[in-house]
Formats: C-alpha cells, sequence, structure tokens
C-alpha cells in the first residue's frame, strides 16, 4: 500500500474537525446542515467495533454454526472478518459445514460430540483408527477405568460406526 500525502491530510483534517473543533459527528453533521448544505445520506461506519466484540465475546456452537451458515449463504467473493473470527475461534464449525453440511448439523442438534462422532464415522481413515479416535474422545486418558465402562463406551462406538460385534474391554488390546 502506497500512502498518499493528500489523503492523509484529508484524513487528519476530518479528524481534527470531528473530535477537536465540533466534540462529535453528530455536532459536525447539524453545524452543516445549519449552513444550508443538504446532506442526503450518513452512516457512522465502525465495521471493526462488531468484530472486536464477536471476539472478546464466548459464543455456543450453535450460534456460531448459524452465523457462519448467513455469512456462506451470502457467497461472497472473499470471506468476512466475522467468518475468519469464527474460523479461528471455532475450528469446528468450519469443519462441520464442509463436512457435513448445515442439514446434517442442524439433524444432530448442534450437539459437539455428536458432530466430532459423525466427523470420525464420516471420515476416510480405516474402521481400527476410527475406533481408536473415538475411544480417545470417549475415555479419559491415564486414569483407571472399571472394565464395564469401557465395554459400554466400546459397545457405544461399535453402534454408531454400525459394527456388528459385542464390545468386551479386552478390545482395546487389540
Amino acid at each position: 500500500m502506497i500512502a498518499d500525502r493528500n489523503m492523509q491530510n484529508n484524513d487528519l483534517l476530518k479528524r481534527e474537525l470531528q473530535s477537536v473543533t465540533y466534540g462529535n459527528w453528530q455536532n459536525l453533521m447539524e453545524e452543516i446542515a445549519s449552513s444550508g448544505i443538504k446532506i442526503v445520506k450518513t452512516e457512522e461506519a465502525y465495521p471493526e467495533r462488531p468484530v472486536k466484540e464477536a471476539a472478546t465475546k464466548k459464543t455456543s456452537f450453535k450460534d456460531a454454526f448459524k452465523a457462519y451458515c448467513k455469512l456462506k449463504a451470502a457467497r461472497s467473493l472473499f470471506p468476512t472478518a466475522e467468518q475468519i473470527l469464527i474460523e479461528k475461534n471455532k475450528p469446528l464449525v468450519r469443519t462441520a459445514y464442509d463436512t457435513l453440511g448445515e442439514s446434517r448439523v442442524k439433524a444432530l442438534k448442534y450437539k459437539v460430540t455428536d458432530i466430532r462422532r459423525e466427523l470420525v464415522k464420516v471420515s476416510t481413515v480405516t474402521e481400527t483408527e476410527k475406533i481408536i479416535r473415538m475411544v480417545r474422545q470417549s475415555l479419559p486418558y491415564r486414569k483407571a477405568v472399571p472394565r464395564r465402562e469401557i465395554a459400554e463406551a466400546l459397545q457405544e462406538i461399535y453402534n454408531t460406526l454400525g459394527i456388528r460385534k459385542i464390545a468386551v474391554a479386552t478390545d482395546l488390546a487389540k
């Protein structure tokens, strides 16, 4: 970007008029209108303000996903700042949108654990790799877990993946 001296001077003058001489933008607009100049359209545009507020505010997956869907539906050529912010703060939103789609996520009722399971289920890795990923998500790491809980969790994983097999805790050794 090349800095233009005239544009910089214009911006400085505009800022001085707005903040120092008239106090705020509204007073400046009133002064211009009182001098006989017709104001056709005035907008105070602060696009960075909502983005900064969105960055500091913690949102749920459901709200972030709905906002992301609205932004994607607009089909702009370049991603908006809000869209990039959602992708950065909640990377699962983009993955779920691209892989599963809006209707499937809505059918899963925006439940993050179900969405993660569905993403593993849809992935192209081997069945054993899918089981390992789902076990890591559902069982605590480096903690003693009773055999019954392991067998129940493993059976739930088998049912999710559509494996017709009765789970036994010793299957984890395989």
